[in-house]
């Protein structure tokens, strides 16, 4: 051992058992509040930063949903009305329309 760690020892060893039991349950608590503020503290901001943006990531996803869905009302009108006008395309106006036709007027 070296010089350092004999002191260390011998001055460990002159402390009553008493005071030994109190350093080692001060140590403890000091440990505690170490890895408190170590590791659970920043956990939890962690934690909620993440939560954080999965909130904005479902968001942008419900809201590109909502637009692709938008967008695919918008073409399905879109072909449906370009077909009803082709198919109805040279058609004398006293034509009678078929029954299903008022659905893309």
């Amino acid at each position: 051992m070296s010089n350092q760690q004999q002191r260390m020892h011998a001055w460990w060893q002159t402390r009553a058992p008493r005071a030994r039991i109190m350093l080692k349950a001060m140590l403890a608590a000091v440990a505690a509040v170490v890895a408190w503020y170590a590791v659970v503290v920043p956990s939890r901001h962690w934690r909620s930063s993440a939560q954080a943006r999965d909130d904005i990531a479902a968001e942008t996803l419900l809201d590109a949903r909502g637009v692709q869905r938008n967008r695919a009302v918008a073409v399905g009108r879109g072909c449906a009305r370009s077909h009803h006008a082709a198919y109805t395309r040279g058609r004398h106006r006293h034509h009678q329309p078929r029954p299903w036709s008022h659905r893309w007027a």
